[in-house]
């Protein structure tokens, strides 16, 4: 199935690109946390940014075959990604909880974004939905963490 709006497709590629930006942010936070729940807790958030960009590359390849991920279209989060790292750096755990939140926030938005175009296919619905109920779900489980450690 060839899907006929380029705007739809850009916006997928943006948002595999997110996924696999925000992977690579977990990851490298790894490195830098040290408390054994934190690290837990970017573990699992990679690898479930990992998973949902495989899920979204098969749902792309599905819709245009030919279809290229370009960096070049990524919506530009660099800012925070640099107060991740900060806050990584200098062990600044509720700076490093906002900074995850605003991600998340981020996120949910972009999905939300993509989820009222008109003409998407039904499993890219039902995926799309189910990916960003699933961080939504964790941002809700974040928020009570740094209510803890405020």
């Amino acid at each position: 199935m060839r899907l006929k709006n380029p705007k739809i497709l850009k916006k997928l590629n943006d948002l595999l690109i997110m996924n696999h930006e925000i992977e690579t942010t977990y990851l490298e936070g790894l490195e830098y946390v040290y408390r054994d729940d934190l690290k837990t807790y970017f573990r699992e958030r990679s690898f479930e940014r990992y998973e949902f960009g495989k899920l979204l590359q098969s749902e792309i390849e599905k819709l245009d075959k030919n279809s290229e991920y370009s960096k070049n279209n990524f919506i530009n989060f660099s800012k925070i990604k640099m107060n991740i790292k900060n806050a990584l750096l200098f062990q600044y755990e509720v700076d490093l909880l906002r900074e995850i939140r605003e991600i998340k926030y981020l996120t949910i938005n972009v999905y939300n974004d993509l989820l009222l175009e008109h003409g998407l296919p039904l499993s890219l619905c039902k995926l799309l939905i189910r990916q960003r109920d699933q961080i939504q779900d964790n941002l809700t489980l974040l928020e009570r963490e740094k209510s803890l450690v405020a």
